[in-house]
């Protein structure tokens, strides 16, 4: 017997030539018409029907159609593998991680060397920010097929999140080696002009990791063209926003990149829909609702900033909801969880399902705190689950979301005249940019961190993709006009200490004047407290590190460049009313730095009026800092 009735797909087909288009279902249609009145106990040849009809949905974006159909063929044949492997992808597609990998799981046991499954298994693990497991998968796709380009491709992302990243770069290397080769998999075609664009993006940001500043140089050149075509569509979505900040995109292209993205997520939400359509509030009272959104309520620059402010809102008028997209059991995570009114555990719901979740509480104001940064879920947001959205704290330039109201923020981050540069409205607050709870900090000495007591200490310990040649070049120029000096920066990898010395030493600067440290969050010891001046990146500046040297009390010196993402530091430093610490041009950088370190007098009198106006400012009083914050929130509700 067949599986699927004729009449039932002739109706099927009628349905597509209804709402979609005409030529297909007619193909299908005229195809399965010859079939009427034949006796046909084929089933592969019907499910084969039906799978081609699926087929269809996927490429009118209709997924949530496509998967039902392969469902209902797995229902009737629980071993078609190709059914298997589509209804795996299109369940990640949806977010449904937990359901693509029971799919991904069945195949696996049939096709245990199903390198397209392997493949797609390390892709699910790789979204959810376990990169190790992912190398496991993804090698085990490759032992099967050496030549999997979309395999290596991925394999290379992977090491590339576990910081292995001369490895990547290898990786990168021979992936794209191969695709401009024509080398495939068993002779089936692979999208080889997305896996050459992914290759040569993620090659180009592994060399900016390690110090491979020439190469890095050429490799940015052949992105540019790669990212035009991205926004013409002729290539799929190959560089998020984020990543187009280290590639160091002109500000124009770095906002059409963001726009592009937030059209690519609201295209998605489109394809399949809310299904809750009215805000139905399940917790009754007049409270104003605030919720929180974000993976980084934890030991995160981002929870660490937030971790005492939760509890100084004005509970009497505001309700506190935080949906938490990762699970967190460290002690900054308690200490949130404390001082809210409801956390709630998400990690393991699709977005559209947080989306309905969320929507169910009625929330008046989502603060989104990821914006495009490791394990942020725009798509949640694109579903506009509360009645009205802003970002703030933990993503520097916009979202490019046109369902995020408000970015809220500080004027010397943004200025009136960069406003353009973002989709939200720019919401300021009035006196500081963030407020932190004073407490003392640990004591270090220069011999528990190596260092010598004689000599005046730079330090930077932003992390290794901000340090780019142009800054480098800033502070070895700076050493060699304070010859008594050291640089202490935190350690990345052996291969990219060791460039970086051997760039020092081709500028006559000897190799023992860079120390690194170990890594570990400043936080931790505040050992950046026994250095002299700590000088600052150029394309991404110090966020949180600001106020931890705030807190130190040690001074920074900060360019403050034309893009936003480059002027986070200065909207901390002009919080506390330092301002003559921001520079707006390389050569006053160098000339401040080096003044400061040769002048003893010069640089008390700055570390004296750093002690004093931390303690008088907005930033070292969180309860007048959340009045602010609160009646921004105001602000914003009532807009």
């Amino acid at each position: 017997m067949p599986i699927y009735r004729v009449q039932e797909l002739l109706q099927v087909t009628k349905e597509l030539h209804k709402k979609f288009s005409w030529q297909e279902a007619k193909k299908l249609h005229e195809k399965i018409k010859e079939l009427q009145g034949k006796r046909i106990d084929d089933a592969m040849y019907w499910a084969a029907i039906w799978m081609k009809i699926a087929g269809f949905y996927e490429t009118i974006k209709q997924f949530e159609e496509a998967k039902a159909i392969y469902v209902k063929i797995l229902q009737k044949e629980e071993n078609n593998i190709a059914a298997l492997n589509n209804v795996a992808a299109l369940s990640a597609q949806l977010g449904q991680n937990e359901n693509a990998k029971h799919y991904l799981e069945l195949l696996l046991s049939l096709q245990p060397d199903s390198h397209y499954a392997l493949n797609n298994y390390g892709n699910i693990c790789l979204a959810e920010g376990k990169p190790g497991m992912a190398l496991t998968f993804f090698e085990k796709a490759l032992l099967h097929h050496s030549d999997f380009s979309i395999a290596l491709l991925n394999k290379s992302s992977a090491l590339r999140a576990l910081h292995r990243t001369e490895e990547a770069i290898l990786q990168y290397t021979i992936t794209i080696e191969n695709v401009k080769k024509g080398v495939t998999t068993l002779g089936i075609v692979e999208n080889d002009g997305f896996i050459l664009a992914k290759a040569i993006i993620g090659k180009a940001l592994c060399l900016i990791c390690e110090a491979r500043f020439s190469e890095f140089a050429i490799c940015r050149v052949e992105c540019l063209p790669l990212i035009a075509d991205m926004l013409a569509g002729i290539l799929p979505p190959i560089v998020d926003p984020f990543e187009s900040m280290l590639l160091q995109l002109p500000n124009m292209l770095h906002f059409a990149v963001s726009k592009f993205y937030g059209n690519y997520y609201q295209q998605q939400v489109i394809a399949h829909p809310s299904n809750v359509s009215n805000l139905v509030p399940l917790l009754h009272n007049n409270k104003t609702k605030i919720a929180y959104f974000s993976a980084d309520f934890s030991a995160h620059p981002v929870g660490f900033l937030l971790q005492d402010l939760f509890a100084l809102h004005d509970k009497t008028h505001f309700e506190i909801y935080i949906f938490s997209l990762k699970s967190h059991s460290d002690a900054i995570n308690a200490k949130i969880k404390a001082n809210v009114d409801y956390y709630f555990e998400c990690e393991h719901l699709n977005d559209k399902e947080l989306a309905d979740f969320i929507k169910g509480f009625s929330i008046d104001l989502l603060i989104d705190l990821g914006g495009h940064t490791s394990l942020a879920r725009p798509r949640v947001l694109c579903y506009k689950p509360a009645k009205k959205q802003a970002h703030w704290l933990g993503y520097s330039a916009t979202t490019g979301l046109d369902v995020i109201d408000y970015y809220i923020t500080h004027k010397a981050h943004v200025p009136p005249s960069m406003q353009h540069l973002f989709t939200e409205k720019i919401m300021y607050l009035p006196r500081s940019y963030i407020a932190y709870k004073a407490f003392a900090i640990p004591k270090v000495t220069r011999k528990e961190c190596n260092l010598p007591e004689d000599k005046f200490i730079f330090c930077c310990f932003n992390l290794s993709y901000r340090i780019d040649e142009a800054v480098f070049a800033c502070w070895l120029e700076i050493l060699k006009q304070v010859p008594n000096s050291i640089l202490w920066l935190q350690t990345y990898s052996s291969s990219r200490d060791e460039r970086l010395q051997t760039l020092a030493v081709q500028a006559k600067i000897d190799a023992s004047r860079l120390h690194f440290a170990p890594k570990e969050a400043l936080s931790l010891r505040y050992k950046h407290q026994v250095a002299d001046l700590w000088l600052d990146t150029f394309t991404l500046t110090a966020g949180t590190a600001s106020m931890l040297c705030i807190q130190a009390g040690l001074p920074m010196v900060t360019l403050a460049g034309d893009t936003p993402q480059s002027r986070m530091s200065a909207a901390y430093w002009d919080s506390i009313n330092v301002s003559e610490l921001v520079v707006y041009n390389k050569e006053d950088y160098i000339k401040k730095s080096v003044d400061l370190a040769l002048s003893e007098a010069q640089l008390q009198r700055v570390r004296n009026k750093l002690l004093t106006n931390r303690e008088t400012s907005v930033m070292s009083s969180p309860k007048d800092f959340m009045k602010d914050l609160e009646g921004v929130y105001k602000d914003i509700i009532a807009s």
